[in-house]
């Protein structure tokens, strides 16, 4: 079970002897604590379920300004209204967009394979077709409402108790405690751009998942003369009829293994 607000500040206080008086700071600098490490980090705790928006017919982007608060774009994929068929949208960075995308519009109407997030946009690299939607999976920042408040991302826990700690020491100019809380916190590495400490250890373990494990493997198991031989492909196959509509692979838009 997450900490409350009013443990962590309990924590503060057995750290600093100045929760009290430093109250008012305390709730600022815990929202500050999650806003900085989720901003470093998509934690599963900091994302909601997928988001669906229509694009509309020939569109080049989606407005997503409905989302509120959203910090990173996790997954993103182009599906039909009726669910049948779905493709992953590669999120781009600006250097590889301005490479390859002289003018979307310009390109053949189809399902974008390409997008770029540009403020509350997702730019598409291609005319959309219709009844084409947008699936969104987005971390969001959190907030502490109140003291009885659990924290959002409860791995954060014990990060946010040290973050605010160092802090809470800064605000009284105590600069040696402040160092050494902030390093245990954050890292001895930070200020060069390097995430470590808890934080980074929270954001380690955040990304442990069982299938990240497991490698493709041949019939024969560790045994068989195929073993992790195989290839991963990508089905991006599609056929045209007689009249020219665009009909993708049964298996369009899904990994599968090739030995």
């Amino acid at each position: 079970m997450a900490k409350t607000r009013a443990q962590i500040k309990t924590s503060i206080d057995f750290n600093t002897g100045r929760a009290t008086e430093k109250d008012g700071l305390i709730d600022d600098l815990c929202d500050q604590a999650l806003k900085l490490a989720i901003g470093k980090h998509p934690f599963r705790d900091a994302q909601d379920d997928p988001t669906i928006i229509a694009i509309t017919e020939d569109a080049v982007s989606v407005d997503i300004s409905a989302i509120t608060n959203l910090v990173h774009i996790v997954t993103a994929r182009i599906i039909q209204d009726s669910g049948t068929l779905s493709r992953l949208l590669h999120m781009r960075d600006r250097t590889w967009w301005d490479r390859n995308v002289v003018e979307a519009g310009d390109n053949q109407k189809g399902w974008p394979a390409n997008g770029l997030r540009w403020e509350s946009t997702v730019l598409l690299e291609r005319p959309a077709e219709s009844d084409l939607q947008l699936q969104l999976v987005v971390s969001q920042d959190k907030t502490f409402t109140a003291d009885s408040t659990e924290t959002p991302v409860k791995i954060l826990d014990t990060f946010i108790v040290q973050y605010v700690t160092a802090f809470v020491f800064l605000s009284i100019q105590n600069m040696q405690s402040y160092a050494f809380w902030k390093n245990i916190a954050l890292g001895f590495k930070w200020d060069d751009g390097v995430v470590g400490g808890t934080l980074g250890h929270a954001i380690l373990t955040d990304k442990f998942d069982i299938s990240e494990e497991m490698h493709a493997q041949a019939p024969g198991g560790e045994s068989g003369h195929h073993h992790n031989r195989g290839v991963a492909i990508l089905n991006n196959l599609i056929h045209y009829d007689l009249q020219g509509n665009a009909i993708p692979h049964d298996l369009f838009g899904q990994v599968v293994t090739w030995y």
